[in-house]
This record gives structure tokens, sequence and C-alpha cells, in this order.
């Protein structure tokens, strides 16, 4: 369960120390935009947060890992992708596919039906998921994991 007051707390706080870095020209540096991502290089969550100097302009970019135990579980889960992709495998639903994609030839979802072979992240369970119009939900019949 996410701590959302550790969350918004640990922001505030990524805030307060940007306020506090001043720019060589001595000018204040203040967000233009903030993104979450998963860095490689860090194997972690980090905020990613662009600024700007109030006074002469210059771009400076602040890369803040995220420590809370959203951003833990959500780096497990993009560390995982990411070593699924270096053995040629990918994930939907959270499920690791075995046969078949849902993109087609340009990676966009498929619009027609389509078949996968998944293992469930759970119970690691080998299912057919057959997606359809009416059938989205991609659930593992075992355990019910989705």
């Amino acid at each position: 369960m996410n701590n959302w007051d550790e969350i918004k707390e640990s922001v505030g706080k990524e805030h307060s120390y940007i306020k506090s870095v001043l720019c060589e020209c001595g000018g204040a540096f203040r967000p233009n935009s903030q993104s979450l991502c998963y860095s490689e290089e860090d194997k972690s969550m980090i905020d990613l947060i662009s600024t700007k100097c109030e006074s002469c302009g210059k771009e400076n970019d602040f890369r803040i890992p995220v420590r809370s135990d959203y951003g833990k579980a959500m780096a497990g889960f993009f560390q995982k992708m990411k070593d699924l992709e270096a053995q040629g495998l990918s994930m939907y639903s959270g499920h690791i596919v075995l046969e078949g994609t849902p993109y087609d030839e340009n990676n966009k979802f498929k619009q027609e039906p389509f078949t996968l072979k998944c293992q469930c992240y759970r119970c690691n369970n080998i299912f057919e998921f057959n997606h359809t119009k009416t059938n989205w939900r991609c659930a593992c019949p075992k355990c019910d994991a989705s």
C-alpha cells in the first residue's frame, strides 16, 4: 500500500532542495516540468525535474531518486521489464508473454482479436489469453491475478 503522505513530503523536500541551489549567475532555478521515470543507470525510479534560471535562462535537470515504497515497487517492475526485454520477452498486464504480441507491425495496440501465451507473475501458471472486444481483462485462470 502506498503511503501518500510520505510521497507528498518527499516531493516537497525535492522542491525545497531545488530552491536552495543557485545558478552560476546567482539566479534561482524554477521548475518547468517534472516526470517520474525509470533510470537504467541508477536502477531506480527518479523524479526528473527540468528547471530554468529566472535570471539568465540556463536550463538544468535534477535527477532525484524516489525512495518511497511506491518508487521501490515501480523500480522493481521496470527492472523486471528490462530483464525480460534482454531475453527477448515482454509483459502484458503484468504477465510474461511467452508467445504472441498485442502490437501490430507499426508497434500500435492491435484492434483485431489476438491470442497470447502467458506466464502468471504471481503463481507462474502458464495460460492462454484471447483478447477480444468483450474480453480485455488478462487474468490468470488459476489465481485470478491481473
